[in-house]
């Protein structure tokens, strides 16, 4: 059976009012500066390429909910959409509303709550197709610009929507 070597124990030194702890300095064995000084790739420098590579995933993720939008929209508005269509529209509706500010669209995440909300509340799509219509496309245009959710466009989007929501639950 092999022994294990026990952690180095932190350094305590002060008075009788408090104690300072000075920890181990064993993470300094752990990483190599040598790399640093041969002009190779660092830490953090890694870890900088690691982040941009996930932020592409991301923006294709936003490109694709936003395609299945559309493509779900184009088949309802032209009444040739199914049940199966309009689950698909409600659920990547809501997958924007969720995600989109996780992953770099506040503004789509912003547009697409009035719109989920609508939707849950009148699930007649036909009575509102222009609305979610100009919705779509003003989502479109914040993930494509990179507008942020203070953008006066979207502002004034997610106004309107949220007046046509309250109209609609009052009739």
């Amino acid at each position: 059976m092999a022994h294990s070597v026990p952690p180095p124990k932190a350094k305590s030194s002060g008075s009788s009012r408090y104690e300072r702890i000075t920890p181990p300095r064993d993470l300094r064995k752990l990483v190599s500066y040598r790399e640093m000084r041969r002009g190779e790739v660092t830490p953090v420098e890694q870890a900088d390429q690691q982040l941009l590579e996930l932020g592409k995933e991301f923006d294709g993720w936003l490109e694709e909910v936003l395609g299945r939008v559309q493509t779900c929209f184009k088949a309802l508005s032209a009444a040739q959409g199914s049940a199966e269509c309009y689950q698909q529209f409600h659920a990547a509706i809501h997958e924007m509303r969720g995600n989109g500010a996780i992953l770099g669209s506040a503004a789509a995440s912003d547009i697409a709550a009035p719109v989920a909300r609508l939707l849950e509340r009148c699930p007649e799509i036909q009575d509102y197709v222009s609305v979610i219509g100009l919705a779509l496309a003003t989502m479109e245009i914040a993930i494509h610009g990179k507008l942020g959710a203070d953008d006066p466009r979207v502002v004034e989007v997610v106004g309107g929507l949220e007046r046509i929501l309250a109209r609609a639950l009052r009739s």
